[in-house]
């Protein structure tokens, strides 16, 4: 399993950035470019990129305002995520990898299920997370608020306010098990 998640990593790197920079020119070695894999697929520029808790997909969100979903070994494209009006900036697997989250900056955080594509529900805020156990999702806002959901209903649970800007980026402590 690590041999793969180190290949996928190598492979999702080259995905984004098209290269690997080889031996600094001080050296007086050339700057190499060694493609291993490319996943293609995406219309604009990647913002967000997560792996299957298992190492073996991953899920891309695109100023193409969509989010995409890879087979990490093949780097085919297995599925694609669409409705938000606005650039995905975030991107999110539940822990058990059943479920992905992914958050716009039309302010709509959308959980799907991973499997099907179906939509579950949708959220406000424009950054994502899941709770460790999967029960809950951690949104940022525009609002300069961050919210707390549960993913079951779909009810909104908390709001943490009294930030003095937009919130950018939100996680999960891994030892919370629920708020």
């Amino acid at each position: 399993m690590k041999g793969i998640a180190m290949k996928t990593a190598a492979a999702l790197a080259l995905a984004m950035f098209c290269f690997i920079i080889g031996p600094p020119a001080a050296y007086g070695e050339d700057i190499v470019t060694v493609p291993i894999l490319t996943f293609i697929g995406h219309t604009g520029y990647l913002r967000s990129v997560a792996f299957s808790p298992d190492g073996t997909k991953v899920l891309t969100g695109s100023y193409d305002n969509t989010a995409r979903l890879w087979d990490a070994e093949a780097g085919a494209q297995i599925r694609i995520f669409t409705g938000h009006a606005d650039v995905v900036f975030s991107v999110a697997f539940s822990p058990e990898g059943a479920k992905v989250l992914t958050g716009s900056a039309d302010d709509t955080a959308r959980l799907w299920n991973a499997a099907t594509g179906a939509e579950i529900g949708t959220f406000q805020g424009y950054v994502v997370a899941f709770s460790p156990d999967g029960t809950e999702v951690l949104t940022g806002c525009h609002d300069n608020n961050a919210r707390l959901w549960d993913t079951a209903t779909g009810a909104h649970v908390r709001t943490f306010s009294g930030h003095s800007a937009a919130v950018r980026s939100v996680a999960f402590s891994p030892d919370v098990q629920g708020c």
